[in-house]
């Protein structure tokens, strides 16, 4: 199998072979590191070793009654520390000469990364855009390791577009069928929508609302009368100051309900008459109102307010 002009295994052993590489010099560099430690230690025991010699040589040294004896011993001593000056000084020279080497080096080696790094830069400034180099300075990471620049991995979320279609429809159409798909020629040329239906509407669940006749209030409140004497045989008619209209209302349908109402009037048995302040009388045990006897709606005399009394009965039970 090939990918990109390279064989998967080839690819696949070079990267095991750069691994082994990376490998190799970490743990040269990790040795490097423990000879120059060993080498330090081996430095300092060696001068503790000396100084050690020193102190055993003058405790064991005896010196003679006479002063040759101690100018022995001062020479002998002045010829050692000699020979250790002129050691310390040539390792003074030689740490110099390899500090001034490793100088050198590491100045040649900043010089041709600062020119390599200038030219990356130019090619950067002159060839790669603006959004792909802030985008790489981005992901660029320093792995300490290593020693070395990484790229991070960068996380794109891939959103499939659109597919691209010449016209609007769910099929591959062609301009002809366009032009001859019309709804007047047949559905010769037709992808969708081949059948035009009617719309099959449901049966209908619901009723419009039909405004009461009567406001609520007073239906409810002449029932509760009506309900409360006809307990006590009677009935009592009590009419709101603003009456009841009767318009829209043939003479025919007005007769009908009258007539309805009255075979459904409970019998009344107290047909006395009960005179008024004025000397006027009302039957069917009618209650005299004071306050509203002066009302133009009020009945005047006994057939008025029988009238008024099927009246008042048929709005509320027809």
């Amino acid at each position: 199998m090939v990918h990109g002009g390279k064989n998967i295994i080839d690819s696949v052993n070079e990267n095991e072979i750069r691994l082994e590489q990376n490998e190799n010099e970490i743990r040269l560099e990790q040795q490097r590191a423990e000879i120059a430690a060993r080498k330090k230690r081996e430095i300092e025991m060696q001068q503790q070793l000396e100084l050690e010699e020193e102190s055993c040589l003058e405790l064991k040294q005896v010196f003679d009654a006479t002063a040759a004896g101690e100018v022995e011993f001062k020479r002998e001593k002045l010829k050692r520390l000699h020979t250790k000056l002129q050691s310390i000084r040539q390792e003074i020279k030689d740490n110099h000469v390899e500090y001034l080497k490793e100088r050198q080096e590491l100045a040649d080696s900043n010089d041709e990364a600062a020119m390599n790094l200038r030219q990356k830069f130019l090619i950067i400034d002159n060839f790669v855009p603006a959004e792909e180099r802030s985008r790489l300075i981005n992901l660029a990471q320093f792995d300490e390791n290593t020693d070395n620049w990484l790229l991070k991995k960068e996380k794109r979320f891939f959103r499939p577009g659109d597919r691209p279609v010449a016209h609007d429809y769910r099929r591959p159409i062609s301009d002809y069928a366009i032009t001859h798909a019309i709804p007047s020629s047949g559905i010769r040329y037709r992808a969708e929508n081949v059948l035009d239906l009617k719309l099959d509407m449901p049966i209908r669940t619901t009723q419009d609302y039909v405004r009461p006749t009567i406001c609520p209030q007073v239906k409810a409140a002449v029932k509760n009368v009506i309900k409360q004497d006809t307990e006590n045989n009677r009935i009592v008619v009590k009419l709101a100051p603003h009456g009841f209209s009767m318009r829209g209302i043939s003479k025919t349908e007005l007769e009908g309900r009258y007539n309805k109402a009255s075979r459904n009037t409970i019998e009344v048995h107290n047909n006395y008459r009960q005179p008024d302040e004025k000397g006027d009388e009302l039957s069917f045990n009618m209650p005299y109102f004071p306050d509203l006897h002066n009302h133009p709606n009020i009945p005047r005399n006994e057939t008025d307010c029988w009238f008024s009394l099927v009246r008042n009965y048929s709005k509320h039970n027809l």
